[in-house]
């Protein structure tokens, strides 16, 4: 389904199921992805990566080898950028807020924003 939303170019959706999945995954209602499909987009795969590894320490389980081995990206990137303009201060500010295992991928996704309440 994750690809299906990236290949429409439905950007909040997908951010929303990437919540979905670490909101689960932390819940021990779902497991970790062993090996999605690419989505055609590496900054989504490695976002993907990149939350893959964030729950994986969060729950004490091993990272997946295609997340613990995916490539960072060059310029740290927010996925929200996928639909919404934000500046740098913004993009600083919440690459601040971003756990260490996330910002490694160059990712940029604000703890709060990891799992839905």
């Amino acid at each position: 389904m994750f690809r299906t939303l990236i290949a429409r170019d439905d950007f909040p959706w997908a951010l929303g199921q990437l919540s979905e999945y670490t909101t689960n995954v932390i819940a021990g209602t779902w497991g970790l992805i062993e090996q999605p499909p690419a989505t055609g987009d590496h900054r989504w795969d490695t976002a993907l990566a990149a939350l893959t590894c964030w729950a994986a320490d969060a729950t004490r389980q091993a990272r997946p080898a295609w997340a613990d081995n995916a490539s960072p990206l060059p310029t740290p990137w927010a996925p929200i950028e996928s639909y919404r303009l934000i500046g740098a201060e913004a993009r600083d500010y919440w690459l601040s807020q971003t756990p260490p295992s996330i910002a490694a991928k160059g990712i940029v996704f604000a703890d709060g924003e990891l799992v839905n309440p």
